[in-house]
């Protein structure tokens, strides 16, 4: 446990399947997961479904910040 929590993973995209990856990542106690997407949420990605991280709240956001407050809802002792 002490190994995972002091490991950081960047993940590149924060589309349907880095949302999973991410989830699962925080879920296992992992110490920093750091999220970098340049797009911004559309609904598109919202109305897709697999995208459960992002709102409607959230349109116009850059996808990796917006993703952040559900995420840390999961684990906040990740950062």
């Amino acid at each position: 446990q002490l190994r995972m929590s002091t490991t950081r993973v960047l993940l590149c995209g924060a589309g349907g399947l880095t949302a999973e990856v991410a989830k699962n990542l925080v879920l296992s106690g992992i110490g920093n997961v750091t999220l970098c997407d340049h797009r911004d949420v559309t609904a598109d990605d919202i109305a897709r479904g697999g995208q459960f991280l992002l709102s409607e709240s959230a349109l116009g956001e850059n996808r990796a910040t917006a993703s952040l407050p559900f995420l840390k809802g999961l684990n906040p002792s990740v950062s």
